[in-house]
């Protein structure tokens, strides 16, 4: 990361830290709670996370109800697909969830600098003349 991203992931006070934080947590449960729609939260500054927080953004899918594949890490990126599955629909709602990062070492702990987080959903069609 160059020394401009850092610079700029040190402008935020705690106050807009933490307020750029609860913002993007409530979008992503609004989001997977089925209250919130598609949403693209392109950051203005990096904003550095602990790992604890991370994994609360994140950490939501543990009480969806239906079929979760687990996160997928990628270089600077994080991707989670939520699925929704009922038996008696021939339709599955699916969420995925994506979030651009970096990692930095501080100190022996790991942080979490978010970039970008999105939310996309789209339904897959299963032949119900066919079942699996």
């Amino acid at each position: 990361m160059s020394q401009e991203d850092n610079k700029n992931v040190l402008d935020y006070n705690d106050k807009e830290r933490d307020e750029t934080l609860k913002k993007l947590s409530d979008y992503v449960d609004q989001f997977l709670e089925g209250r919130q729609n598609d949403f693209d939260l392109k950051l203005e500054k990096p904003l550095k996370i602990n790992e604890d927080e991370f994994r609360e953004l994140i950490g939501y899918y543990d009480s969806l109800k239906g079929v979760v594949d687990n996160g997928i890490f990628e270089e600077n990126f994080f991707y989670i697909l939520y699925k929704e599955r009922k038996d008696y629909e021939c339709t599955i709602p699916i969420k995925r969830l994506y979030i651009k990062f970096n990692i930095e070492d501080d100190d022996g702990e790991t942080k979490y600098i978010l970039h970008h987080v999105r939310g996309l959903s789209e339904k897959i069609e299963l032949d119900c003349n066919n079942p699996q």
